[in-house]
């Protein structure tokens, strides 16, 4: 089926397409078996939600007549309209949940892959350093020396 909860965007799409090409393009994806379950599960979803009575009225239901006759009347509206998206959901939800799974491993993959990237490159960084630090020393301790050997010139000279 194609639509039987209110997350699929290609059902949305085609209820709410601007041109026929768009509803074209989702008629091309499904069968027209499909398309027909679809619409006939999202027109018994609107029926369902239509016949509820408004939140206002059933709050007052619940204070006037006792929570026991809202739940009778609640449960005659649902017996009339049932949830036909139930199975179709759950099966659908086990697949997004495998998709996330999925996803979250291959970047799990991925991000394990940047971090070791990173730790090599922090270590290539923490050699060069220590490497210029050396140098620094090395060129700290031959400028200590010039100017031991510039004051014993001056001191020959004076």
């Amino acid at each position: 089926m194609v639509l039987l909860n209110r997350m699929d965007d290609d059902y949305h799409t085609y209820r709410n397409a601007d041109t026929e090409e768009q509803r074209q393009g989702i008629r091309n994806k499904f069968s027209d078996q499909e398309m027909f379950e679809s619409a006939m599960v999202w027109s018994m979803y609107d029926y369902r939600k239509g016949a509820y009575p408004p939140i206002e009225e059933q709050l007052d239901m619940i204070y006037r007549n006792g929570l026991d006759h809202w739940k009778s009347e609640i449960q005659g509206i649902k017996s009339k309209y049932p949830d036909m998206t139930n199975d179709y959901t759950k099966k659908n939800q086990d697949n997004r949940i495998e998709d996330i799974k999925a996803t979250l491993e291959a970047t799990k993959t991925t991000l394990e892959g940047n971090l070791a990237e990173t730790k090599v490159d922090l270590q290539t960084t923490t050699a060069e350093l220590q490497s210029e630090k050396n140098q620094v020393a090395t060129m700290e301790r031959l400028v200590a020396s010039l100017v031991k050997r510039v004051g014993d010139l001056e001191n020959l000279v004076i």
